[in-house]
């Protein structure tokens, strides 16, 4: 929050860019990610750049003729430099986008009384999109650098509109950002958010709980009986089972608060070497003790826990309520948080998500990732003699229950960490009877001939192998995983085949949708390995639930794999949504969790006379993965030149980077493109035909074409300002179907000015497509025509770009 107050706006016909940092790329840095916007505009005299005088010995702005020195950090003199330059920048970073969070230059430029030009960034389009300018950065700095200017003659042109936008932004700053009514908010929401948690993400939980010591430390132990007796909601049968001399210590502990029944476990830990083969007579196991405790099992649910774990109040409850919201789920896990120590005080919290990464650890759930406490276990999963088994345990008796569980079914995750794992013990643990490789291989042996086995090793056997599932996951059903294969829609309705991929989040599928309940939705799948190697796109069918409270659109936030990818619109009306797969995430694994978190979750109107008590956000019908190159492709008749233009067959093939069809041609939007199509039947030596009109830039400089066909790049073209005909060869035979691809990208793409500098056309313009054919024959003109300008080789070209 920018303290007020608030600087009255002062916004004239000759106001200027405001701009505060560093430049980077003059102290021997990478370059800023807007510094050749920054040094366009100064060039231009309109800006006014802060920052430091030197740094590292260097002067950093030295030669940017609107530098104007160095601003103190007091909190105002920022404001008040804004407000003589009338105009702020804030331009967000990419790691700003995707943390969705926003540059303070956005509130600082509010406060001080300046128009503010902005990048898109989700905080903007959900509370300022009407109060600052947007530009795209999206093209590369010089789009932006245009855009920019042309922002800035929006608002030196229209003063009182600019001063409008600034006063309405600052009473959204007033009402939103206010620290001291964000305070009052917290305090006065605060029974309704503990309300709000506990119906979503607890439930009453009956269970029995098995605490075994291995550190002989009755301290610990009566502090863990303490955190048991104050959990939520719960009714606790708690086991302790420790050494004998520490049980008798223990003999005053009573029942109370959660817990109904406590029972002490002496067990005489045997310190003697273990042997493998048979089982030694004087050594008193945990397994045993752990048998006759569930053999009179009279809860629902049980749970194995450790005197090195610390349990949070509502770790029962919400366990509980995971499984609930999973029938299919024999276990669920919460997340947890590790702590060490750095040194005798400092102390450190990491948090862990539960993650198998091959088959081994599956099998074994070993290391830190996996201790007892964090799983609660259906009653069901005591049952089937497993007594021989539990004979050999000592310690290692929760592992077997982790491998079972996953044998019947999913795990059921919470969504938050609920138990931190103290690994700063000063007394190291006590050795079991038989070491734990030992007993994970009895494990092994117990359940190799379970009917799930070999799915459940062929699932892990990769050493990429999908997480079990993540740390941020809403309560649902299941977080079922299956493949996926490319250009199908699977319906997420009763019965569809979509609906078991509907991990977290959503309510039961109904006869013609599935409502998303919950503040974030989970899906999960794999994508089946015969995609295609072109970017893959996520579609969604969905509509979503326009805000009863305010009247604004749904829209939704899209994490793919934990990233960020979009923030989106979803209409009332059934639409498609659209998400592409970023690259990097399918080089790593083809296991993919989509994440869709909605803006507002609101109830059922009671106006609508239905009695349903669920929030609801967005109403999800399919999904499916669509491939670019499974798209269908516009169909070209051959020996017939195909208008480009408004209404023209042609201006189907111009699948991405154009703006709207206009009478006889479609501009370019940029300098990227891409032309797609396929032909109609089989044309012996084809000739791709193309009508272009290249634009020549502000300098005088013809425009200049680089494209490849099918990825094979072709020569570079220099193009008239007039309309140029350009025949390209397909090679000797175009069969009945043939796809083809061509990418262009062009030396420059501007705005259109008069020659006194008025502004008539905002868009960036270099080059536009009148027509294209596909026609049997030699072609007229050679492609690779040689005739770059000058006399220029490959390599100057190259340079242009």
């Amino acid at each position: 929050m920018v303290a007020e107050p608030y600087l009255e706006p002062a916004i004239d016909a000759d106001a200027k860019l405001f701009y505060i940092g560093i430049n980077w790329e003059r102290i021997g840095r990478p370059k800023g990610r807007f510094h050749d916007v920054l040094v366009s505009l100064d060039s231009k005299g309109l800006t006014s750049i802060y920052g430091p005088e030197k740094i590292l010995g260097v002067a950093p702005w030295e030669g940017f003729k609107t530098y104007e020195g160095e601003l103190p950090f007091d909190g105002q003199s920022v404001k008040r430099a804004i407000n003589r330059a009338g105009i702020c920048l804030a331009l967000s970073s990419g790691p700003h986008k995707r943390a969705g969070i926003m540059s303070n230059r956005l509130f600082e430029g509010l406060a001080g009384g300046g128009a503010v030009i902005a990048t898109p960034n989700p905080i903007i389009d959900k509370h300022f999109r009407d109060v600052v300018y947007l530009v795209d950065d999206s093209r590369g700095e010089d789009a932006l650098g245009q855009l920019v200017l042309e922002a800035v003659r929006e608002i030196r042109s229209d003063t009182a509109e600019a001063r409008r936008r600034v006063l309405e932004g600052q009473r959204i700053l007033r009402e939103l950002c206010s620290l001291e009514r964000s305070i009052e908010q917290l305090f006065e929401t605060h029974d309704e958010r503990v309300a709000h948690f506990g119906r979503n993400f607890l439930a009453d939980a009956e269970a029995t709980v098995i605490l075994i010591d291995d550190y002989g430390a009755p301290a610990r132990i009566r502090d863990r009986i303490e955190e048991y007796r104050g959990q939520l909601r719960s009714a606790i049968n708690l086991h302790v089972i420790c050494d004998p001399a520490v049980a008798q210590q223990l003999a005053d502990e009573r029942t109370g608060g959660a817990i109904r029944a406590l029972t002490i476990h002496p067990c005489a830990y045997d310190p003697s070497p273990s042997v493998f083969d048979g089982i030694k007579p004087v050594s008193e196991r945990t397994g045993p003790i752990v048998l006759r405790i569930l053999a009179d099992l009279r809860t629902p649910s049980f749970l194995i826990a450790g005197t090195n774990e610390i349990v949070f109040v509502d770790h029962l409850a919400s366990l509980t309520r995971a499984l609930a919201d999973n029938p299919s789920a024999a276990m669920a896990s919460s997340a947890m948080l590790r702590e060490t120590y750095n040194g005798p005080v400092s102390r450190a919290r990491t948090l862990l998500e539960l993650r198998a990464t091959s088959f081994d650890t599956v099998a074994n759930v070993t290391g830190a990732t996996a201790p007892r406490g964090r799983f609660l276990f259906r009653k069901s999963l005591a049952k089937g003699g497993v007594a021989e088994l539990m004979a050999l345990m000592d310690g290692e008796e929760h592992r077997y229950f982790q491998l079972a569980a996953l044998l019947e079914g999913p795990v059921a995750q919470t969504g938050y960490a609920s138990l931190v794992l103290d690994e700063a013990l000063a007394a190291p643990p006590r050795s079991p009877a038989e070491p734990a490789e030992y007993q994970c291989q009895a494990i092994r042996d117990r359940v190799a001939q379970h009917a799930n086995w070999p799915e459940l090793k062929r699932r892990y056997a990769k050493a990429d192998a999908e997480p079990l599932s993540g740390v941020i996951q809403a309560a649902g059903r299941g977080s079922s995983k299956g493949l996926i294969i490319a250009g199908k829609m699977l319906e997420t309705i009763a019965g569809g085949d979509g609906a078991s991929y509907l991990a977290a989040g959503f309510s039961q599928p109904e006869p013609d949708l599935t409502w998303l309940a919950a503040e974030r939705g989970v899906i999960n799948f794999e994508l089946a390995t015969d995609i295609a190697a072109e970017d893959p796109e996520i579609a969604l069918t969905m509509s979503g639930r326009r805000s009863l409270e305010t009247g604004r659109q749904q829209h939704c936030t899209f994490l793919i794999n934990g990233m960020s990818c979009a923030y989106l619109p979803v209409p009332e009306e059934l639409s498609t949504v659209r998400l592409r797969i970023p690259r990097n995430l399918l080089t790593a694994s083809r296991a993919i969790r989509l994440e869709i978190v909605p803006d507002h979750l609101e109830p059922v109107s009671p106006d609508a006379g239905l009695n349903d008590s669920r929030e609801l956000a967005v109403a999800l019908i399919a999904f499916g993965v669509m491939p670019q190159a499974s798209v269908e492709l516009p169909v070209l008749q051959p020996n017939k030149m195909h208008d480009a233009g408004e209404g023209g067959s042609g201006s189907e093939a111009l699948v991405r980077g154009f703006y709207e069809p206009e009478p006889g041609l479609t501009w370019m939007a940029g300098t990227s493109a891409s032309i797609r199509f396929r032909v109609s039947q089989t044309v012996i030596r084809p000739v791709l035909r193309l009508g272009l009109w290249g634009r020549c830039s502000e300098e005088g400089e013809r425009q200049i074409m680089r494209f490849s066909l099918n990825k094979q790049r072709l020569d570079d073209l220099i193009l008239e300002d007039r309309q140029n005909v350009i025949d390209v060869s397909l090679g000797t035979l175009a069969p009945i179907g043939a796809q083809y691809n061509l990418e262009i990208r062009l030396r420059h793409a501007e705005i259109a000015e008069d020659k006194n500098g008025n502004l008539l056309d905002g868009r960036l313009l270099g080059l536009a497509v009148t027509g294209i054919g596909v026609f049997g024959g030699e072609p007229e003109v050679a492609v690779s025509l040689g005739s770059h300008e000058g006399g220029k080789t490959e390599d100057d070209v190259d340079e242009l770009f």
